[in-house]
């Protein structure tokens, strides 16, 4: 029997050990809510059905035959973006983004990739689910518009999807001339705000480039050139501002867009409980505007005599061109000061420059981005107890509605973050597991820091592997568990610091885990 064994071995080689569930992409990758739909899970499966786990209670999701998910959307879903997950024994895929509009939706038809051909649409207002699948793809929509309507087309396809495609949107007339083109309104991703001159039809052409060029400069296209075009005559935001807002109170928040009522351009918003997000949602906006929500204080606006307090942030952003902004802070002696201006990170055009003035107008300190589209950063110390004066403007000097950003002023007090590098985590049935967690102090952090697993109740401890490892270790458990967790941080007189993993596939950051613990 041992020999019948080895044989076996020899000719079959050992068992490969089973993975988890491999979810490339979703498609369609969302929907409109109170809708039921069918979305194909394109990935590798080794057993199916796989369990569904979704970032929200009004997304519910079901297994049905391989490949294929049954997606039941609430009526009062978040239009916005939601997160599926696929999982079993073996571990968890990667989260997908899933997005939720308003608008009634269709899928693309081919052959549709020129005017005479073009998939003809019977409403203005609609949200197409498309493939550029193969290489040199089109895709032409027909649509009818009376003269003077604002015609907003706008595509996701890698700012949040990722997929890999820099796309180009068209609005055509009748004889094929084309009449606008947008690309790289949000990163990659295009837009059009179009007027139309006359009644008629008309034809929006999509079609893509890869985000990583090559030899080649023909269209591309592939199995993975997955998007989402929203086509709409009626209300659509662009952005909100500010795009950051305090954690306490309300804040007035203005939206930007096209074809928008005066009863929503300015809305009072408040945050939820620990949420990272707020959300403005009216019924007739494709999707819900959003700001982000930040703990510390956030000023909206600052007048020229206004002097800011550190810590604070402010929000602005550079309308006119060569112009800049300025904003007062007062220090005290001995204070080290950090200035932080964001813009692409927030989603918006500023490639911020920082220069920093005393009281009598000598520059101090002058902070490009290293990269751009990248943040800037400044440093100064106080050498009595004064005022600085931090100015912002664009690298190249230029100028919208769009070229906005967050101004951080913080003092370099000891402080921490901590990074994992996954996250995802298996632990095998029976046996413990250790989490490394990279522990990274800032200006002359040197307190013990202790690990938690928010999420979860099994055993856990914390053991210093080196002065910049911490290890979290989970012992033995006695049942089974799958579910999202928090690697949380705590330090004498911190607040809490939750670790971040960074998601190569989705090229993100995320303090959102994943456990699987086997029977």
């Amino acid at each position: 029997m041992l020999r019948v064994a080895l044989m076996m071995i020899v000719l079959f080689g050992v068992p490969a050990l089973a993975a988890p569930p491999k979810l490339d992409q979703l498609y369609p990758a969302g929907g409109q809510r109170g809708a039921k739909v069918e979305v194909q899970a394109i990935g590798t499966f080794e057993r199916w059905p796989a369990q569904v786990w979704a970032s929200s209670p009004a997304i519910q999701v079901k297994a049905a035959d391989k490949g294929k998910l049954n997606v039941e959307i609430a009526a009062d879903a978040i239009p916005t973006m939601h997160w599926i997950r696929l999982h079993d024994a073996e571990g968890a895929s990667v989260a997908r983004p899933f997005l939720v509009g308003t608008l009634p939706e269709i899928a693309e038809k081919e052959p549709n990739n020129s005017p005479e051909v073009a998939q003809k649409l019977n409403a203005t207002r609609i949200v197409i689910n498309g493939k550029l699948e193969k290489s040199a793809d089109v895709d032409v929509f027909a649509v009818e518009l009376k003269k003077g309507q604002t015609f907003v087309a706008a595509m996701e396809a890698y700012r949040r999807l990722r997929s890999p495609m820099d796309g180009v949107l068209q609005i055509l007339d009748g004889n094929g001339i084309v009449l606008a083109q947008g690309n790289d309104h949000f990163g990659f991703d295009p837009l059009i705000a179009y007027e139309a001159l006359r009644d008629g039809t008309y034809f929006v052409r999509a079609f893509a480039f890869p985000t990583t060029p090559d030899s080649t400069v023909r269209f591309a296209g592939s199995d993975k050139f997955i998007y989402r075009l929203t086509l709409t005559d009626g209300p659509f935001v662009d952005h909100a501002f500010p795009p950051v807002i305090g954690r306490k109170g309300t804040t007035k928040v203005e939206l930007i867009g096209w074809n928008l009522p005066a009863s929503l351009k300015v809305q009072e918003v408040r945050s939820k409980e620990g949420a990272s997000e707020a959300f403005i949602v009216d019924a007739i906006l494709p999707s819900a505007a959003s700001v982000s929500v930040m703990e510390e204080n956030v000023i909206a606006s600052s007048g020229p005599n206004d002097v800011l307090p550190i810590p604070s942030s402010v929000c602005g952003r550079i309308a006119k061109r060569r112009d800049a902004a300025s904003y007062r802070f007062l220090g005290k002696k001995g204070q080290k000061a950090e200035w932080i201006a964001e813009s692409a990170t927030l989603g918006f055009d500023l490639d911020p420059v920082l220069r920093l003035y005393d009281a009598k107008g000598k520059m101090l300190a002058e902070a490009k981005s290293a990269k751009i589209g990248g943040d800037s950063q400044a440093s100064y110390v106080f050498p009595d107890d004064s005022e600085v004066r931090v100015e912002v403007r664009d690298l190249t000097r230029q100028a919208s509605a769009r070229h906005a950003y967050r101004l951080k002023a913080t003092l370099q007090e000891p402080d921490y973050a901590l990074k994992i590098a996954a996250d995802r985590f298996l632990q095998k049935a029976g046996q413990p597991l250790e989490i490394d967690v990279a522990l990274e102090p800032r200006f002359g952090f040197k307190q013990p820091v202790e690990l938690e697993l928010v999420g979860y109740a099994g055993k856990t401890s914390t053991k210093a592997k080196d002065v910049k490892t911490l290890t979290l270790r989970l012992e033995p458990a006695k049942e089974a568990f799958a579910g999202p967790i928090r690697l949380v941080g705590r330090s004498k007189g911190l607040p809490d610091r939750a670790a971040i993993a960074t998601i190569a596939e989705l090229d993100r950051t995320t303090a959102e885990l994943w456990l699987t613990v086997g029977k």
